[in-house]
């Protein structure tokens, strides 16, 4: 792939960069390379692929021809390809440990698949548009349609629990514990919870206005109509509480990201969204800094604290802004991409330190340093989805099954 001739509208959004050149310190967009695939493999023609997900050595995703496949990471080498009942839409899981992939299929079905491609459980069911997330040896199914998450020991299939939450997204989910949204009376709802290996309630919150929440390892972040609590994931002691003079922002999720401090999307009525960090462990405003209209994700690197959002594009549209932020709130640089967006940003994510961020039809990379441009994807007349895992990228053609590795400089 050879650079391409740009247009008003990528030269308008290069300017913009330069127009914070004292921050960026950086090239323009038109410095951007294109880079090939290190491999790629094609399932079949105009057939439409689901999420990949992927472990240090292999990559996985299920397709509308009703088949979960697997690729070597290396070389791309075809593992297995396992037949279903039906097409497979959602991502399914892999474990780096076992070695087993779970996957749901659109007549309901669920599907554990050994390493080498044998199934080892299937359990026929209703839940057409599940969502499964791993940690450990529980595995969790969760149906937004009928507010349902089930429990289930990932090799065996023996379900630890089934309960009732009110999530809209998946809930939280630790090795140690798995934290939903239980309903309480009305309009209420409280925090429970559980054991992963039985579905035993730890502990309980008071009924609160919660509207979604954040989990790392040891804390739990929830976000309600005044501001946001942190807690302990051991006991749901509260740690601390912070309310906020505007609306915290759960429109495109991830509220908060917890990262040693925590860090919150605000949405002021009138004005650009807000970044907002809090002392992780007193909840004390550290900083706020503004960013583009709508900030969709906020991610982080050990020096860098990096705002995903969205802008107006001079020739009409929206286009991808990305803010880069010392720890301490200082803004380190700004950058307007020239990635067109219908509202939402397809991609962000961190590989090897290096910031991927993209529509589903065209990524770019970005230094997280100084914003400095690396690389470009556009491939041709296909829409992606694309998965980081450890320091390997891959993309699957939602179009035209197929799936790539990109390479990561």
């Amino acid at each position: 792939m050879t650079d391409q001739t740009y247009s008003r509208r990528q030269t308008l959004a290069a300017l913009g960069v330069a127009a914070v050149g004292g921050l960026a310190g950086c090239s323009t967009l038109t410095d951007l390379r294109g880079v090939r695939p290190l491999w790629r493999q094609s399932i079949a023609a105009r057939l439409n692929a689901g999420p990949p997900v992927a472990t240090a050595d292999r990559v996985v995703l299920g397709t509308q021809d009703k088949r979960v496949y697997a690729f070597g990471a290396d070389d791309g080498t075809r593992e297995f390809a396992v037949e279903t009942g039906g097409p497979v839409e959602t991502a399914p899981t892999v474990s780096p440990t076992d070695g087993f992939v779970h996957a749901h299929s659109t007549d309901g079905d669920l599907y554990a698949i050994d390493e080498d491609g044998t199934v080892a459980w299937h359990e026929e069911g209703v839940h057409s548009r599940a969502v499964l997330a791993r940690a450990g040896s529980l595995l969790v199914q969760f149906d937004p349609r009928s507010d349902t998450v089930t429990g289930y020991d990932a090799a065996t299939g023996t379900r630890r629990f089934e309960r009732v939450t009110s999530a809209y997204r998946f809930p939280g989910l630790t090795r140690d514990v798995f934290v939903l949204l239980d309903p309480a009376e009305r309009s209420e709802r409280r925090l429970a919870a559980l054991s992963p290996a039985d579905g035993a309630v730890r502990w309980r919150s008071d009924p609160g206005g919660y509207r979604g929440l954040t989990v790392d390892a040891d804390r739990l972040a929830t976000v309600s109509e005044e501001g946001v609590e942190l807690r302990s994931l051991a006991d749901g002691s509260l740690q601390w509480r912070t309310e906020f003079d505007a609306a915290v922002d759960t429109l495109f999720g991830g509220a908060v990201h917890l990262d040693g401090d925590a860090y919150v999307k605000l949405r002021p009525r009138d004005g650009p969204g807000v970044v907002v960090a809090l002392d992780g462990e007193t909840g004390e405003e550290r900083w706020r800094r503004t960013g583009g209209y709508e900030i969709e994700r906020i991610v982080s690197t050990d020096e860098t604290v990096l705002a995903v959002s969205s802008v107006d594009d001079p020739d009409g549209g929206i286009l991808i802004r990305i803010d880069g932020f010392d720890r301490d709130g200082t803004r380190r640089w700004q950058r307007t991409t020239d990635i067109a967006i219908g509202g939402v940003v397809e991609t962000c994510t961190l590989v090897d330190g290096t910031l991927v961020v993209g529509s589903d039809r065209r990524i770019r990379a970005f230094a997280t340093g100084d914003g400095s441009p690396l690389w470009q994807y556009d491939p041709d007349g296909s829409r992606m989805h694309v998965h980081a895992a450890d320091d390997a990228l891959y993309v699957a053609y939602r179009d035209d099954a197929g799936i790539a590795r990109l390479p990561v400089p």
